[in-house]
């Protein structure tokens, strides 16, 4: 008689490929942002190229963020895979996308 154990049934589909992706993007957004908060947070006045920096990052930052929603989008499509990641991806870069267009839209509060 085989038994069949509840904990592996997780393991027995791969993971989307799309899913795995978009994670990383997330990972690497949310270290852009930290990096602009830290430099936005300094307590002596920002510089130019300090400015120019700080705006560029979160702009990196936002656009790595839509292209990762985009692909957890898509990895939504995959049927016989886990989705486990995308799922998560979806959540934070909606989270995400708030936070970008926030900051966008009003800047940094000084």
């Amino acid at each position: 008689m085989i038994r069949h154990d509840p904990v592996l049934k997780l393991n027995q589909k791969p993971h989307t490929l799309y899913g795995i992706v978009s994670f990383i993007m997330v990972i690497i957004s949310v270290i852009l942002v930290i990096i602009t908060i830290t430099i936005a947070a300094s307590k002596n006045g920002m510089t130019e190229s300090q400015i120019l920096l700080v705006g560029t990052l979160e702009w990196v930052s936002a656009m790595i963020t839509l292209t990762g929603f985009g692909i957890a989008l898509i990895g939504e499509g995959a049927i016989e895979m886990e989705r486990l990641f995308v799922h998560i991806s979806l959540l934070l870069h909606f989270v995400g996308l708030i936070y970008h267009g926030f900051v966008i839209f009003f800047g940094f509060i000084a």
